[in-house]
Order: structure tokens, then sequence, then C-alpha cells
């Protein structure tokens, strides 16, 4: 994230966040930053000398509000410490991030052989299931993303519809860039049925060798039967869930990743992190704002906000 900086006072610059080398901002920008906006930070009470603080032009702004002091900032952008929950990721950084998004290069559905498990074809729909950001290669009868090293992470909902029920997540992303390139969501594909897309996804979605995507899943609830499915369909390019007894981490004969207190917090606090340091680049302004429904309480409970 080439727009989040820490201050040096010291050398007066501004360090970009991810690599520590010298951010270029727009001269007048920068200029007004040292002589009016860092002036009313200070005089405000906000933390300027903490060189490991990440700030951004957006952030500062948000700072410089009428009636903002260091105490509302924390309660409303940044992890409230004191308080007896927490939003576990800083709704400031989401929302900056936020600003950044871009819309999808194409959208619409799969056309799905449901014997093969293949796509045989792509079809453009402002309300389609599917949204890309990369680029389809080939000609018509072919139609296919390029190659690259994908993943597929899935979340498996009941798929009943209606509005009080979750959708189901396939994201995609290139290992090798750390963006996601692809977002394919619906609260109507029972597991079974989603299991079906998915393994057809995972061969449109093919390596630089040629392979299909790597899928990981949550094996739990109704992810159980989604792994059924995809054990029946002979795709074997998954993960195997790591048993936490060992120390060796070894892979058990357990398809899919499973969810409990700390296996949760864990995935989490990285996509935190990925987000925080800009190693991930979620182009998708819906994903980002469904981080803000989880909240961690006194406990170090890690809720989603109803």
């Amino acid at each position: 994230n080439y727009q989040m900086f820490r201050i040096n006072l010291d050398k007066k610059k501004l360090m970009r966040a991810v690599d520590g080398v010298d951010v270029e901002f727009h001269p007048e920008w920068e200029q007004t930053f040292w002589e009016e906006q860092l002036p009313m930070l200070q005089r405000k009470g906000f933390p300027v000398e903490v060189k490991t603080k990440v700030w951004s032009p957006w952030y500062v702004s948000r700072c410089l509000r009428a009636g903002m002091d260091p105490r509302k900032i924390a309660q409303e952008y940044d992890r409230d410490y004191g308080g007896s929950s927490s939003r576990f990721f800083r709704a400031g950084m989401i929302e900056d991030l936020i600003t950044r998004c871009t819309p999808p290069k194409h959208q619409g559905d799969i056309l799905c052989d449901f014997e093969l498990l293949e796509v045989q074809g792509f079809v453009k729909s402002n309300n389609g299931r599917l949204k890309l950001w990369v680029d389809l290669v080939g000609t018509s009868g072919n139609i296919r993303p390029p190659n690259g090293e994908y993943v597929m992470g899935i979340d498996v909902s009941t798929g009943q519809g209606g509005k009080m029920s979750s959708n189901s997540v396939i994201s995609i992303i290139d290992r090798m860039t750390g963006k996601k390139v692809a977002e394919f969501a619906t609260p109507n594909l029972r597991p079974e049925k989603l299991a079906e897309h998915a393994v057809a996804l995972a061969r449109w979605f093919q390596t630089r060798a040629g392979q299909p995507s790597y899928m990981i899943w949550e094996g739990n609830g109704p992810g159980m039967s989604f792994r059924d499915r995809v054990l029946e369909s002979q795709f074997r390019n998954f993960y195997f869930r790591i048993s936490q007894k060992s120390v060796r981490t070894k892979p058990t004969k357990d398809p899919g990743w499973w969810s409990g207190k700390e296996e949760k917090r864990q995935l989490l606090s990285k996509y935190r992190h990925s987000l925080e340091e800009g190693f991930f680049d979620n182009p998708s302004a819906i994903a980002l704002k469904e981080t803000l429904g989880y909240i961690e309480d006194s406990s170090g409970d890690i809720l989603t906000e109803k």
C-alpha cells in the first residue's frame, strides 16, 4: 500500500510503510503536511513521534477534523483497547483501502459442463456472480484467464438463500502477485453445487504448468457436504488439515481447513497483517467492508457483528 507511511521526525522524512523507502507524495501535499498538518497533529496530541505508527493522507485528514482527538480516532478508526470490545480490523485502514478499490474488468457467470466439471464459456452480466480482475485470453470458444499461480479460498454457507442467508464465497488469488483476481459469491448454491462450480473454476484458472488451482475450503458445518462432492469428482489438488497436536505440523488425511478459536484468530491475524503491510491487494470493496464485522471481545474471542 504505497499511500501508507510512517513519520521520521529526526530525518524529517515520510517513509513508506511497506518497505521503509522515501515516499514520493505530491510536493504541495508534503509541504502542507510539514508546515501545517504536522503542527496541528502535535497540538491535538497525536503520537507523531512514534516511528512505527502507520499513517496515510486520508487518515491524517480524519485526525484533523473538528472535534477529533486521539481517543476518538482510536475508538472509531483504530483498535479500542479500553472498551469491552473492539474491531479486529482498524476501520480507518479498511476505509482507506476501500478508496483504492477498482471495479472488476469482467463480471458475469460461467457456463459449466456439470458432468466433466469444466468451464465451457463465460457470459457477461452486470448481476453476475463472478467478478474478474484479470483479462480473459483465447478465442471465444476457449476463453479463459491467463495462467498464474492461483490459490482458491472457499467459505461455504448452507446455500438456502433468503435475506438471512450468508453468501458462499470463492476467492481466487495469484500468490505470485499477492492480488485477488476473482470473486464468486452467492447465497443460493447448496454446498454440493458450490463444489461443482469450485472444481470447474479451479480447472479454468490454471497454473503456469497447466495444472488446476490449489483449493482450500472451510471444512466445518456445510463444508463437509462440499468435501464429499469434491472427493466424488476425483479432483485432488487441495489442502489437507494440519494436526495441531504435532510439533512437525504434518498434514493429516482430512481435507479442508477447520475453524477453531485459535485457528480463526491465526487466519484473521495473518489477513490483517497482509492488508496493513501491503502484502495482499484485495480490490473488492464488498469483501473489505465485511472485515469491519469482526469484533474482539474482552475475553479475546473474535465474533461476527450482527
